[in-house]
């Protein structure tokens, strides 16, 4: 009998595992499913975006440089839905409305390899999100919000 109850261990055991193991380690497909239903989301927040700023913002996320990262616990969707709602914010005022419509046409979320932050340039608004640092930087020392940071950009 210890052989069917060790038997019986390993039976349950072996699934349980894989079970968590499909959960933590998306497959190719799973991520690109995710990032097709990110996507989706994203487009919602960059057409309020555009609204909000009287000017056409496309917003996106460069897939290829989160290769390897595991989207389903990064904090990827927040943070990129949060950067792009910071413009709606910032286009509250007729100034920052200016700021975006001269400054910005698109939005590009990518992993940051040296820590999260934002920058603006060649009419795109792009947002470094690096998992290990999720603390959004700027200029100066101190904390920021996506708006603050943005602000500061512009």
């Amino acid at each position: 009998m210890p052989n069917a109850k060790r038997f019986i261990s390993v039976a349950i055991a072996v699934p349980a595992v894989l079970l968590v193991a499909s959960t933590v380690f998306a497959t190719p497909l799973e991520e690109k499913e995710r990032f097709s239903e990110m996507q989706k989301q994203l487009d919602e927040k960059a057409e309020r975006a555009s609204t909000a700023c009287g000017t056409k913002i496309t917003a996106t996320y460069d897939t290829a440089s989160f290769a390897g990262v595991d989207v389903f616990r990064a904090p990827v969707q927040s943070y990129c839905q949060g950067a792009v709602y910071a413009l709606e914010m910032v286009c509250r005022t007729d100034d920052g409305k200016k700021a975006v419509q001269a400054q910005i046409a698109s939005v590009t979320c990518e992993l940051g390899k040296s820590g999260t932050k934002v920058s603006v340039g060649n009419k795109r608004y792009t947002v470094d999100i690096d998992p290990t640092s999720t603390s959004i930087a700027g200029k100066k020392p101190g904390s920021y919000t996506w708006t603050s940071a943005l602000k500061e950009q512009l």
